[in-house]
């Protein structure tokens, strides 16, 4: 999905991806391709359906020279299971839409042609690079130094805590003035259909625990782990640090800040609103008060705990932009 906001700015984010099972009989590369084609345009409709909002261009891509000549045939009359899933595309989009896409550059190849770890780990096909590079290196280190210990099955868990920790990320912190909106979107919202944040179990997982007999203690010390770095690269990239060369504006009150805590615990993203300020004698801004986000409502919408304060140094915080 590709955003524009009205400052001009461009923001590219994954929102769903599927992929379907070949069957063990013998079918053609052709009608596999077809049947890709066909998944593309379900996704499309469900998206439309779910999403609450208007998508202004809609494009679809194929590698496949023979699904385009399929779809922008108007003359050809096709066997029975090439008709059917014609019909069911140009129902649901125009030929106009479809576009060719190079079989290199297309990173739908990863799912239908299937990669080994390390090289999933080194494709530059998805996501988009500023979360791709921090996700790539930590990944690799976790792997290279605790990989051996982990089976195929756990392995495979690994990969989706860590999915579930990249995908928690808010996507807009715009919500957070509206009362009735107390916790931003994150793409989890979009892909699980709820709201409900998946917390770890109980415990504290020690690096002793990859040497357990039971493996569910080695996966969570390994995501545990994964959150704490990809966490922190992910702030750091949220808040960067240039040279002095000209003036930034000091925190104001109404800004949204995100809290840098150490304790906080995985897939919760602790956000905050700037309610006073505490001028240096340089009359500059180096510790704020803020108002802690709470997600806890009543099905009325009224929050069961009273507003938590703190003071915090605004090293201790990233500044998040929302739109006025």
């Amino acid at each position: 999905m590709r955003l524009i906001n009205k400052d001009g700015r461009v923001q590219c984010t994954l929102v769903m991806g599927k992929s379907r099972v070949a069957p063990l009989r013998s079918v053609t590369i052709p009608r596999l391709e077809l049947n890709a084609a066909v998944v593309s345009v379900r996704v499309s409709s469900l998206l439309r359906k779910e999403l609450n909002f208007d998508c202004d261009e809609e494009f679809f891509w194929t590698d496949s020279n023979v699904i385009l000549g399929y779809i922008n045939n108007e003359l050809k009359r096709f066997l029975v299971f090439v008709a059917i899933r014609i019909k069911h595309i140009r129902d649901n989009s125009s030929p106009s839409q479809w576009h060719h896409v190079d079989t290199h550059d297309n990173p739908a190849d990863s799912a239908s042609r299937g990669l080994t770890v390390n090289q999933l780990i080194e494709t530059s096909s998805w996501l988009w690079e500023r979360l791709i590079r921090p996700t790539r290196s930590i990944l690799q280190t976790l792997m290279h130094q605790s990989g051996q210990q982990l089976d195929d099955e756990s392995l495979r868990t690994f990969l989706c805590e860590a999915m579930a920790i990249i995908n928690s990320r808010p996507l807009t912190v715009d919500p957070l003035g509206d009362p009735s909106h107390p916790e931003p979107l994150t793409l989890n919202h979009l892909l699980t259909m709820k709201s409900k944040i998946l917390l770890p179990p109980p415990g504290n997982f020690q690096r002793e625990d990859l040497y357990s007999t039971k493996r569910w203690k080695r996966v969570q010390h390994l995501t545990n782990e994964f959150w704490t770095r990809w966490r922190r690269e992910f702030l750091q990239g949220l808040q960067t640090r240039q040279k002095w060369t000209h003036h930034q504006r000091d925190s104001q009150v109404g800004d949204i800040v995100m809290l840098k805590d150490d304790d906080t615990p995985r897939n919760r993203w602790s956000l905050a609103r700037v309610e006073e300020v505490n001028p240096s004698d340089d009359e500059h801004i180096r510790e704020v008060k803020v108002v802690v986000g709470d997600t806890d409502i009543d099905n009325k919408g009224s929050r069961i705990k009273p507003l938590k304060t703190l003071d915090r140094p605004i090293h201790k915080l990233v500044l998040l932009p929302v739109e006025t």
